[in-house]
């Protein structure tokens, strides 16, 4: 017998004879990774059972291909839109873990994953899945950061003082005025304008389609999915970074003058950032703080800054084509312009209550902006037309997205 659901609830998904329930307040912020219990009574479960997220998609639970993860007495199965944590002997379901997407419909976020992985075999290795279940100080865990998911909860309680995003705040970008808004304090949660949420939504949306193109036209690098960075001393513990991703290309060579600053970093590793847009592919030069804190905290010593734009044109049939484009910036460490950022961070976090006022008058601000302005006009790009194997690639995982939906 199915259990009543009170108003302020609303359906999750349902079993045979089990209505999983969500508490409404639960569902803000949408990148949320929702975890229901209370399905230790199930039994095995058919096949055919599907899991039905407001009463509009049915995603199968079982009938496709998943992996298996072990943590301690956990055994997990990952699929592409949930993973299920079972009990190893019986098969028993005991707990369903979704994460949503950012996008107003209600619906669990896909993982690309275990399609792309196939696809690209040793130069695309993802991180495992890290339940979010578990509690590291009840286990005594002590865990490198940096082969932890991006996106999970544990991952993004990590973020300290300091992070990529953070920094371009710091130097001065996108702060408004004090007659723009009154009340805005660095502590303070930033609020988006609409504009700036789409802006948001399309870069979450596109990332990974735009790392997978990335991946397509470099055929020799490497891509590794990577967490969070911490910061080398001397810089504070709380400073960090979180790149879309770590890089090796094999035939990658830096300036001379380049590697003489850093002696002991490996040319060929780099971090991969990616920034989506739907309308030029230029450098901007607030890249510049974010894309320096991920090169300072992985430790490598060149970031390539892919600009991603996916848009529909009309064929001479009259039909829509979807075409994708990118340039690719490969930056390089510069010191001095590292150590002069470094100053003006920490210069920032030391006045943080008239940081407003400062990023608008002080010189210190406006002639470190200008600088990375005229910077960003100069950088060098590799411009890149969507091939026809990724054109394949992208229908082949389109119709897998289909069936599994």
């Amino acid at each position: 017998m199915k259990r009543p659901l009170p108003e302020e609830y609303v359906p999750l998904f349902t079993l045979p004879d089990y209505t999983g329930i969500l508490h409404v307040k639960q569902l803000e912020p949408k990148n949320l990774n929702m975890y229901v219990l209370h399905l230790a009574e199930k039994s095995k479960l058919p096949e055919s059972t599907f899991l039905i997220l407001d009463q509009k998609k049915r995603i199968p639970l079982l009938k496709r291909k998943y992996t298996k993860m072990h943590y301690y007495d956990h055994e997990y199965w990952v699929f592409e839109t949930h993973s299920l944590r079972v009990e190893p002997e019986s098969c028993k379901i005991l707990d369903i873990f979704i994460e949503l997407d950012e996008s107003d419909e209600f619906a669990p976020k896909f993982d690309m994953t275990l399609f792309w992985t196939k696809q690209f075999h040793h130069r695309f290795v993802s991180l495992n899945f890290f339940p979010p279940d578990l509690n590291l100080e009840q286990l005594g865990l002590v865990l490198n950061l940096q082969t932890i998911p991006p996106k999970t909860s544990i991952a993004l309680k990590q973020r300290g003082d300091v992070s990529g995003n953070k920094a371009s705040t710091l130097a001065g970008f996108w702060v408004p005025t004090k007659k723009e808004d009154p009340t805005w304090s660095y502590d303070k949660p930033k609020t988006f304008t609409q504009e700036q949420k789409k802006r948001v939504s399309n870069g979450q949306k596109y990332e990974e389609t735009a790392i997978l193109f990335y991946i397509c036209m470099f055929q020799q690098v490497i891509y590794q999915q990577i967490g969070w960075c911490k910061a080398p001393a001397p810089l504070p513990l709380n400073w960090g970074a979180l790149p879309d991703g770590y890089l090796i290309d094999p035939g990658a060579t830096v300036p001379d003058q380049i590697q003489s600053w850093y002696p002991t970093l490996d040319p060929t590793r780099g971090v991969l950032e990616v920034k989506y847009t739907d309308k030029n592919l230029t450098f901007e030069p607030y890249f510049y703080p974010q894309i320096y804190m991920e090169m300072i905290s992985a430790q490598v010593m060149w970031c390539d800054v892919i600009r991603f734009k996916k848009s529909l044109t009309k064929t001479t049939k009259n039909k829509w084509k979807t075409e994708y484009n990118a340039r690719v910036y490969r930056i390089y460490r510069h010191r001095p312009t590292e150590f002069a950022l470094i100053s003006l961070l920490k210069y920032a976090l030391k006045h943080k209550e008239t940081l407003q006022t400062l990023v608008h008058e002080d010189e210190k601000f406006l002639s470190f902006r200008a600088f990375l302005g005229e910077l960003a006009s100069y950088e060098p790009f590799k411009a890149l037309g969507g091939t026809e194997r990724f054109s394949e690639l992208m229908g082949e995982y389109e119709n897998y997205k289909k069936q599994i939906y």
